[in-house]
């Protein structure tokens, strides 16, 4: 389409789409249309309703109208501005699918427990052991609740966790764009789909940000923003004490660097975190901080097998891939493997085995293992080309220095 028709055709459209909706006739060739809705089994086994007809072909032109109004405007968009927004918008959009695909499998696959009542959660925390201290998104459900009262408690759970998966598929894909390139750093969202949709089973405030919160700290301890990061273990550890974890990670890391580093980071984080929990226990504690799963956890792998073959199916094929994609150039991630014999143990302690959620916290370094691996790959693709291309000059040189030729230098 011409440029200079843009505007006639636009206002064409939004002229009609205003006849439409500020029609109260009949409408144009309205018997056919009632014999070509009347074919609608739905409208022969309920009552016909003509208003109801011309309201939704009234609405239907002016909603489409208007699209078409907004489309021919596209073409005026110069291409610099189109180069810069497009992929801005492309990765936008495949966040905000991520977000909208977890949200709606832990609509359909979650489901509420005894042991975990969220009325109770939101209205006396303190009367639930240990889950009563994990109480970030709980606030954020109970504020839902403050600003609705209408709401109900599952409502209010869903907006917290919906806030919860966009921070979480967002954060996910700043921390891949460090292991590959930042315009395919939307290649980790979509592997955090299926990796952590496959855990979703009983509902609870916390492991959605489990993942959201320990992104964010490698993040910032990869970037050395040590300061921030001391910050957000302070705050994930109201979401979930093992947030204690990214503390030895941090230990590890700075271990290396000045004595005064590493005694700054290390003891900051882990005098927020003491502090925090300690002051959530005293508030809102039950008298119970743990929950100890040692005869649990060595017992059901005989008793009950069977009960391990979902978690082990959603996470063992993930745990070989990241194996497999073991990052040789990045010694930081190499360090952040310590989190899985951690993970580990702590599960052991205190956790399930026959529960895959258990192990949310480590999604952010298996997406970065494997992420470490396509980039490595991908720059080596593009190095080929470039070698292949350089080939028959380097050869030709070679020739030329070998014969002495008096031009090898120019050549060169």
């Amino acid at each position: 389409m011409r440029r200079d028709r843009v505007l006639p055709v636009s206002l064409v459209f939004v002229l009609l789409a205003a006849i439409a909706a500020v029609w109260k006739w009949t409408l144009p060739f309205e018997g056919l249309l009632c014999r070509a809705a009347s074919l609608d089994i739905r409208a022969r086994t309920g009552a016909f309703n003509l208003a109801q007809l011309r309201s939704a072909v009234r609405f239907q032109v002016t909603f489409w109208c208007l699209i078409a109004a907004g489309i021919p405007w596209l073409l005026r968009v110069p291409d610099r501005v189109w180069s810069y927004l497009r992929p801005r918008i492309f990765q936008f959009s495949v966040t905000l699918g991520c977000s909208s695909a977890l949200f709606l499998l832990l609509l359909h696959s979650g489901y509420e427990r005894p042991w975990y009542p969220l009325e109770t959660l939101m209205k006396n925390p303190g009367s639930v052991p240990v889950f009563g201290q994990r109480l970030l998104w709980v606030w954020i459900a109970n504020l839902c609740q403050n600003v609705v009262p209408s709401l109900s408690y599952l409502k209010c759970y869903y907006l917290s966790q919906a806030l919860s998966i966009v921070l979480t598929v967002t954060m996910i894909g700043r921390w891949s764009g460090l292991f590959i390139q930042p315009s395919l750093r939307w290649t980790g969202q979509l592997l955090l789909v299926p990796m952590l949709a496959s855990t979703f089973t009983y509902f609870t405030f916390y492991d959605i940000s489990i993942v959201f919160f320990y992104a964010l700290s490698l993040y910032l301890l990869c970037q050395r923003r040590y300061f921030a990061f001391v910050v957000a273990v302070g705050i994930a550890t109201l979401n979930h004490e093992n947030a204690l974890l990214l503390v030895a990670l941090a230990g590890l890391e700075t271990l290396r660097l000045r004595f005064r580093v590493f005694a700054a980071v290390t003891l900051g984080a882990l005098a927020l975190h003491v502090g925090t929990r300690l002051a959530v226990h005293h508030v809102f504690g039950s008298g119970q901080l743990v929950d100890w799963r040692i005869w649990t956890n060595l017992l059901y792998p005989l008793a009950k097998p069977r009960m391990f073959v979902e978690p082990a199916l959603a996470l063992v094929f993930w745990w070989f891939a990241a194996g497999i994609s073991w990052p040789d150039k990045n010694p930081f991630l190499r360090r952040a493997a310590i989190l899985l014999p951690l993970v580990l143990g702590t599960t052991f302690l205190y956790g399930q085995f026959h529960e895959a959620r258990q192990f949310d916290a480590l999604i952010p370094v298996a997406i970065a293992f494997m992420l470490s691996l396509a980039g490595s790959k991908i720059r080596e693709a593009e190095l080929i080309p470039a070698r292949s291309q350089s080939q028959p000059l380097e050869s030709h040189e070679l020739t030329l220095a070998r014969s002495g030729s008096p031009f090898s230098l120019v050549e060169r």
